[in-house]
């Protein structure tokens, strides 16, 4: 068998590249006891059990401070969510009773009962519940780790300059790793929405996912790299390969530097259009890297990382979040989008039935609507969060007019109860629509009249106009933000909100493109809200433009019958007329 040159594809989940030698980890979970505890020692069984859970909780206190010290409080709320789903009472009744009823043991009986809750969450159709798997499994182990009287050798043997290697790492496991040692990470198993993906994002850990046997087939001590920005991983280079990949982290750390250097120029086409960059955030720390990028502003907070844990996020808890954002950004403005969730990630809160297509089932502005209390306590939040300086409502999934006026009339009544209560809050709140269903953006002239600003969420608009599924292998080749068909979608909304005379922004992935970047300013677009990493790299493409060229190749495009006419033409204008507006092709991978 050749050891040289192997290359596994697995899913981009941290960018970046990583050269290092490999460190296979192996996590050895305890044998669960098969053994029968007879009747006189039942109870005390039990008392075991409940010893167990007070240790494991009092470690995940701890790992919950060193990480909140270490990388913040976002973080930090991974494993208090853990230590909420350590005391829910459906694993600790289930355990209890296999003890009582079975005379099994502690570990036999915890090992059956979160089997059995286990396997209720992989059968739910929704990658965001799913990767909650990942704490159910790290939960088991810790437990029964102490139920055996071991402890967690975890990965302090690692050494310098080393890429992990691993079936799956838990996000206790995650909290271990040090950016001074580790360099990389690569699993087995996994997606992005995992916390263990969170994690290594957060850390700035090169990493991909899903590469179903990459443990297997590497050596400890084998020499590695970690493409995080494509998703392969390299096992025993060649020296082809090697050269590449050491180029590649050259060029990157240069154009860093260069990008770095540029961070503050303004954001201007060669022909003075003022264009507005933004970023996206998932969680507060990110914050830090938006205004190093240069952002102007928090185009969309993504709400969801608050309610990764098992329970609800309460008031306190969100306004904390969300006044950190708000604090750090002023006076620039932060917009907060409201929790686009569907209802089968809400089980543990509202009364929700199994669909057949959650996508287009009861998530979003209808689950807030529907919910009013839920709803209001966020709504409380972002308007005392204001305070700190300019939150703005962005309201997801809405389709029509008489939703965006029911959310207003239930914001007007949070700010009057706010009122009445004494409390400061924001009383002059923006509120913006969320542009991402074709009825809303056929219908956007009347929403502009009710609404401070539009924001286009391309992602969705372009799955939903094209009725494609882009997690769908089989028809992903057919999801394309090029479409003339999206383009026009999007030339009705920006054309209605400047008559209109409100902003609209663009926060999906399209906004990253160049080529797209292009055509949406030709199409009327004057604010984007990308990942702040993207940031530098889109002032670029802006400055390199000038809108008379954009405006032209946008015209051209919309007569044109598919994305892929549409790239080309883009691309051949861009050589042509402002070739510097792209920035450099990199070299074929090997």
């Amino acid at each position: 068998m050749n050891r040289q040159d192997l290359k596994l594809d697995g899913i981009a989940a941290s960018p970046g590249i990583a050269i290092g030698k490999a460190f296979v980890h192996r996590s050895e979970r305890p044998a669960a006891s098969l053994r029968r505890v007879p009747d006189y020692r039942v109870e005390s069984e039990i008392q075991r059990f409940h010893a167990a859970l007070s240790s494991v909780s009092e470690d995940m206190r701890r790992t919950r401070q060193r990480v909140e010290h270490e990388h913040g409080a976002d973080l930090a709320m991974i494993f208090e969510a853990q230590r909420t789903m350590l005391d829910d009472m459906t694993m600790k009744d289930g355990t209890v009773d296999c003890i009582r009823s079975r005379n099994w043991s502690a570990e036999r009986a915890f090992s059956a009962t979160m089997a059995h809750l286990r396997e209720g969450f992989e059968k739910i159709d929704n990658e965001y519940l799913r990767a909650r798997v990942g704490d159910l499994k790290d939960i088991e182990q810790q437990v029964l780790v102490h139920l055996a009287g071991g402890s967690l050798s975890g990965l302090q043997s690692a050494r310098s300059n080393t890429v992990i290697f691993a079936r799956e790492l838990l996000p206790s496991e995650a909290a271990q790793l040090g950016r001074r040692l580790v360099k990389g990470l690569v699993t087995d198993v996994g997606g992005t929405t995992t916390h263990t993906s969170i994690i290594a994002r957060s850390l700035g850990l090169p990493t991909v996912v899903g590469t179903e046997k990459a443990s297997r087939q590497v050596a400890a001590g084998d020499p590695v790299i970690v493409d995080g920005d494509r998703g392969t991983v390299h096992i025993r280079p060649d020296a082809a390969t090697v050269r590449y990949y050491r180029s590649q982290l050259r060029r990157q750390l240069r154009r860093e530097r260069e990008l770095s250097q540029r961070r503050d120029l303004p954001a201007v086409t060669r022909d003075g259009a003022e264009i507005t960059l933004l970023a996206n955030v998932d969680l507060p720390q990110e914050i830090e890297q938006a205004v190093a990028s240069g952002a102007h502003g928090v185009g969309m907070v993504r709400s969801e990382f608050l309610y990764l844990g098992y329970g609800l996020p309460s008031e306190a808890e969100q306004l904390d979040a969300y006044a950190q954002i708000v604090s750090a950004m002023a006076p620039l403005p932060v917009v907060i989008r409201t929790f686009d969730l569907g209802g089968d990630k809400l089980t543990h809160a509202v009364d929700s039935l199994p669909e057949d297509n959650p996508y287009l089932g009861w998530r979003g502005i209808r689950i807030c609507l529907d919910t009013p209390e839920l709803f209001k306590t966020q709504l409380r939040a972002i308007l005392r969060a204001g305070t700190k300086g300019d939150a703005r409502i962005l309201l997801p999934m809405i389709s029509g007019l008489d939703e965006v006026r029911r959310a207003r009339q239930m914001i007007a009544e949070v700010q009057q109860e706010l009122r009445q209560e004494g409390i400061a809050h924001q009383a002059d709140c923006q509120v913006g629509v969320m542009i991402e269903v074709p009825s809303a953006a056929i219908t956007s002239e009347q929403l502009a009249r009710e609404a401070d600003f539009f924001s286009l969420g391309t992602n969705d608009l372009v799955q939903y106009t094209l009725a494609v599924d882009r997690g769908t292998a089989r028809v992903a080749n057919l999801y394309d933000p090029l479409h003339p068909a999206v383009l026009r979608l999007i030339k009705q909304v920006a054309d209605n909100a400047q008559a209109a005379g409100i902003p609209v922004s663009i926060c999906g992935e399209m906004a990253a493109d160049p080529v797209a970047a292009v055509l949406l300013l030709g199409l009327g677009v004057r604010l984007f809200s990308v990942s702040p990493a993207q940031i530098p790299e889109l002032k670029e493409v802006v400055r390199a433009a000038d809108m008379a060229t954009a405006q032209q190749v946008a015209g051209d495009s919309l007569a044109l019958t598919s994305g892929i006419e549409v790239r080309a033409h883009v691309e051949a204008t861009m050589k042509q007329v402002f070739l510097t507006a792209r920035p450099p092709r990199q070299e074929e991978a090997p």
